[in-house]
């Protein structure tokens, strides 16, 4: 809205190691279980995701000769240490998801997407 063109660059990790939890909070069915999502906890997905802030930050500083100004969000100096960096990712992630399990595969249904007789159609070698 400011008559400026702005970019993004973003890193993501697409397979995780992480293992979140989820637990009842009462015997209710009513009640909303605690779901621990626990994104970006397992050392191996902390090292990666900290590794690929700082390469984005590379990436950044190489592509200073088409840019005016500097780095707008966190800012060069805001976010330096593995551990502001970490704490950087953990407050400013955002989830990427696709649903799945959702096509019916082969129960006679005009919807299947797969057809209950598929594997005789697949040819063998």
């Amino acid at each position: 809205m400011d008559g400026n063109n702005y970019f993004t660059i973003l890193a993501g990790l697409m397979t995780n190691l992480s293992q979140g939890s989820i637990t009842n909070t009462s015997a209710s069915s009513a009640d909303r279980p605690n779901i621990d999502s626990a994104y970006v906890t397992h050392p191996a997905e902390v090292e990666i995701a900290i590794a690929a802030f700082k390469r984005v930050r590379e990436i950044w500083d190489q592509a200073g000769s088409i840019t005016i100004g500097q780095k707008y969000y966190p800012g060069r100096h805001a976010v330096q240490t593995d551990e502001q960096i970490y704490e950087f990712i953990k407050q400013n992630l955002a989830r990427v998801w696709h649903a799945s399990g959702t096509c019916a595969m082969g129960k006679g249904g005009v919807m299947d997407v797969v057809p209950a007789n598929a594997e005789s159609s697949v040819p063998r070698h």
